[in-house]
């Protein structure tokens, strides 16, 4: 895993809390620096509850993914993208497309097309 990729973080609050931002901000570049990867954007929401389908920052990942600009995601963990399972997947499915991999900064593999796939294996 120390194969450089372009790296976006995906940070959410429900609450407005600069804290929780950077605390998940932390966590999210420690685990991509210790993957050998360049951090190349931040998309953050903050005050965005995960079940807003619309949020400005999941937009902006969105289109940045589309136009290929990041080959992986991190995530402080799965919850961040939503609580709701279908709209992870959906997410998912979505960067699996177009070759992103989304992993948590545990290193848990959601979609991870640059990995290998891992995703079935780990029963996400």
């Amino acid at each position: 895993m120390t194969q450089d990729k372009r790296t976006a973080l995906y940070l959410r609050s429900a609450a407005e809390s600069d804290k929780a931002i950077n605390s998940q901000r932390e966590r999210c570049r420690d685990f991509a620096d210790r993957s050998g990867w360049t951090l190349v954007a931040e998309y953050i929401d903050n005050g965005f509850a995960s079940s807003l389908v619309e949020r400005p920052g999941m937009s902006d990942l969105m289109s940045s993914i589309r136009q290929g600009l990041i080959d992986c995601v991190v995530v402080d963990d799965f919850a961040r993208i939503s609580r709701n399972h279908v709209d992870v997947r959906t997410f998912e499915d979505f960067c699996e497309q177009t070759g992103v991999a989304v992993i948590d900064s545990s290193g848990n593999v959601g979609t991870n097309a640059f990995l290998g796939n891992l995703s079935g294996i780990l029963g996400l």
